[in-house]
């Protein structure tokens, strides 16, 4: 149990102090997350995804090697290699190496090497 929150954290996980995890929420696998990071919502991160900087991640699931800095995603799922960095991700699922950057993202769907760099995307499909 997370001192700052009281949700799960693995043993093999790497959680900060700084960082909330909601008592209904939780750090598996090898994942790290760190600074002022908050775990809200029945968020999960899994694997060995790397959650960082002034991020919220809002009942929401990180798997894979997904990375998230200074973002904000919520009720959204970011799986393999996904990279999210200083944006706002909602209702969406990003696949593969997508990649968002300076970004929106409103439910949608990034598949592959599809990215989104400073700008708004809203029910969208991206392939690449």
């Amino acid at each position: 149990m997370h001192r700052n929150g009281g949700g799960q954290v693995a043993n093999s996980a790497s959680v900060q102090a700084s960082v909330v995890v909601s008592g209904d929420s939780a750090v598996c696998g090898m994942a790290v997350v760190s600074d002022t990071t908050r775990l809200i919502n029945g968020s999960v991160v899994n694997g060995g995804a790397k959650i960082s900087g002034q991020s919220t991640i809002s009942g929401s699931t990180v798997n894979g090697q997904a990375v998230v800095s200074d973002s904000v995603v919520t009720r959204s799922t970011l799986n393999g290699q996904a990279t999210v960095s200083g944006s706002q991700v909602v209702n969406s699922t990003l696949n593969g190496q997508a990649v968002v950057t300076d970004a929106t993202v409103t439910g949608s769907v990034l598949n592959g090497q599809a990215s989104v760099i400073s700008r708004s995307v809203k029910g969208a499909v991206l392939n690449n």
